[in-house]
């Protein structure tokens, strides 16, 4: 898959237009699009999504690669994810570093779940370990779907000899 750097420059010259020129269009400066081509970190979801739109390109694949670059619409598929993405990533101070974050969370998912649960139930602790230390309260029980510790290899080894459904 091509890096987000590269899907910027390449929706800019598919649509035609040099590097001051979407500047213009997009009202920054010549170096935020220059930049933007060579390190995407700092780059806004509004700022992506205006370079999409004046592009004429899908925001989707944009974003993440994912689907047809012109063309059709997203998938419905695509589509939730981009909506979901987009609600996650305003709640990121860093949204494209939120996106990223996200994005691999979700291929973690489909790519092994008993992985992505111990990364949940990880993010779950540390979670909580930082509001006590921030002095707010406890988490309620129930709040979080991975309330328990991971198991340990020898605690999963020991619940398949026994059949323990646990």
């Amino acid at each position: 898959m091509s890096s987000l750097e590269d899907r910027i420059k390449k929706a800019r010259n598919i649509a035609g237009l040099t590097q001051p020129q979407l500047a213009k269009i997009l009202d920054v400066s010549h170096r935020t699009i220059t930049n933007h081509e060579k390190d995407a970190s700092k780059i806004t979801v509004q700022i992506a999504q205006k370079i999409a739109s004046v592009c004429k390109v899908n925001e989707v694949w944009l974003l993440t690669g994912k689907g047809n670059m012109v063309g059709s619409e997203p998938t419905e598929d695509l589509q939730h994810t981009t909506r979901r993405h987009q609600d996650l990533v305003r709640e990121f101070r860093d949204p494209i570093r939120g996106l990223v974050i996200n994005q691999r969370l979700i291929e973690l998912e489909k790519i092994n779940q008993a992985v992505f649960d111990r990364v949940d139930a990880y993010i779950a602790g540390a979670h909580e370990s930082a509001r006590i230390m921030k002095g707010q309260p406890a988490q309620q029980p129930g709040n979080h779907k991975a309330e328990s510790k991971p198991e340990t290899r020898a605690e999963g080894e020991a619940k398949k000899e026994t059949n323990d459904p646990r």
